[in-house]
């Protein structure tokens, strides 16, 4: 997992973020290249993610209509959306599909086959769609946990009461 990656790589992560912020200081064409460089990963990672999330949309509408979800094409919209953020999406699919099946009178096959096809399309998505559109830019979710993790790391690192400033 990415925290396990970076947990396990702190140190020389941080030691390779302080040798391209001086690099950018002993040489300001460093810059351009890597921010192009950064421009090109998070392109392409949300680029990956819209796809993503547009296939999910495309995917529950049709598996939720064909099993007779009353609404199933918004359902299926705002589950593609959601998406972006980790589970939510998928929370969204499944509670709101069933929750759609029931209050429309569905029994018992049809809220299985609303579980049937957040089950397939769940699998799907995470063993087929997501590692061929987005797998190429794995290695920004190990940068963007790094950026968020460090700001606050040094100060959890510090045992509770040792006065001193947290170092970002």
């Amino acid at each position: 997992s990415a925290e396990h990656h970076v947990g396990r790589n702190w140190e020389p992560a941080n030691d390779r973020v302080d040798q391209v912020i001086l690099e950018i200081i002993e040489d300001p064409d460093s810059f351009v290249r890597w921010s192009g460089e950064i421009d090109a990963i998070l392109g392409q990672f949300l680029r990956g993610q819209v796809l993503v999330m547009l296939l999910l949309a495309v995917l529950y509408s049709t598996a939720y209509a064909i099993i007779g979800v009353k609404l199933a094409i918004p359902i299926g919209v705002i589950a593609g959306i959601l998406n972006f953020v980790p589970y939510v999406g998928s929370a969204f699919a499944l509670l709101a599909g069933t929750f759609m099946t029931l209050l429309g009178g569905g029994g018992l096959a049809q809220v299985l086959a609303v579980a049937g096809a957040y089950t397939v399309i769940q699998t799907l998505e995470g063993f087929v769609i997501t590692p061929r559109i987005v797998g190429k830019t794995r290695a920004m979710w190990m940068m963007m946990t790094h950026w968020n993790v460090r700001p606050f790391a040094n100060c959890l690192r510090k045992p509770v009461g040792r006065p001193g400033r947290c170092r970002y």
